[in-house]
């Protein structure tokens, strides 16, 4: 049997298609480790618990957020798309559209684990799927799929206040916690959101500490961003 070379394809959140650049997999096992004498093997190895979950990375940050209905989480269905490579490319696509390995997950907990970006580059999301069982199918056939980036943004400016000061580097991250019950199975009976801490931090260019410092109330703030044009430069 041959090996086949798979290629990342895209991802549909609900009915929305979003392009992602980078895909991890994680089991997250739990292990039993038993020792019947004094030797230096465990007599027993178990495997008790796992917690499956999808990493997901994507430029297409408003694209995601639009279909996390602009909040940082939601419970949906999702597939992705992994593509064997082509030997002649044809429709624009050097991945065959027979033969797709499909994965979805229903009812899946999808959620944003951070936003970051450097001025000048593109503003990505890495964004995670857990919660649910992920089943595939390799002999999927792709019909009518366009994925483009239509929305993709750089840091500009920080605003708050009566101030608008330069940025060099973005980052939020929403430290999600969760709640994991295990019954008789090693995958959870439930698996519940308790837990949410977001933080941002930023690198800013300021004349002077005391803009910063003065700071001593709750104030709103604002991160200012550039669209990226076709054939033209960030506006």
């Amino acid at each position: 049997m041959s090996t086949v070379i798979r290629t990342l394809v895209g991802l549909k959140l609900g009915s929305t298609l979003i392009p992602i650049q980078s895909k991890g997999d994680e089991q997250n096992n739990e292990w039993l480790k038993l020792y019947a004498t004094s030797s230096i093997r465990y007599d027993l190895v178990a495997l008790t618990k796992r917690m499956p979950v999808l990493t997901f990375e994507t430029n297409a940050v408003k694209t995601l957020l639009t279909a996390l209905s602009n909040d940082i989480y939601k419970l949906d269905d999702i597939e992705f798309y992994e593509g064997s490579f082509s030997e002649t490319p044809s429709n624009g696509y050097y991945f065959s559209t027979t033969g797709v390995l499909k994965g979805s997950a229903e009812e899946a907990v999808v959620f944003i684990d951070e936003i970051s970006g450097d001025i000048n580059e593109p503003l990505s999301s890495s964004f995670k799927v857990r919660g649910a069982s992920i089943t595939y199918d390799d002999e999927y056939e792709l019909q009518n799929f366009t994925i483009t980036h239509g929305s993709v943004h750089t840091i500009k400016s920080l605003s708050f206040n009566s101030n608008t000061i330069g940025l060099r580097s973005f980052r939020l991250s929403t430290n999600i916690d969760f709640y994991d019950y295990y019954e008789n199975s090693i995958d959870p009976t439930m698996s519940a959101i308790k837990g949410v801490d977001i933080q941002a931090t930023a690198t800013i260019l300021i004349d002077h500490y005391s803009l910063i410092s003065e700071i001593t109330t709750l104030t709103d703030f604002v991160i200012n961003l550039n669209k990226y044009q076709a054939g033209g430069l960030p506006q």
